[in-house]
């Protein structure tokens, strides 16, 4: 569920129904999703809000937190200069 200082970003507010949490920090959207959303979400980025670039997918090892793996993707819209 998002906070609901995001509430008001039309990116998040897009995404709500599949983000598990988020942030806006240094100018950034960061919006966490369950690992069974992830392509609805990537769908909805790429096909509803325009973000048509795939900057970098990387790995996270949280350790020692649990769920301890974490995939980190890395979009922009070049339109907008939007990053998510």
């Amino acid at each position: 569920m998002l906070p609901d200082s995001l509430r008001e970003n039309p990116t998040a507010a897009a995404l709500a129904d599949l983000a598990a949490d988020g942030n806006f920090e240094f100018g950034e959207l960061t919006i966490e999703v369950e690992p069974g959303n992830i392509h609805a979400a990537l769908d909805r980025i790429r096909n509803t809000l325009g973000f048509n670039r795939l900057s970098t997918i990387t790995g996270v090892d949280l350790y020692p937190a649990e769920p301890r793996f974490a995939v980190i993707y890395h979009v922009q819209s070049i339109a907008t200069r939007e990053r998510l």
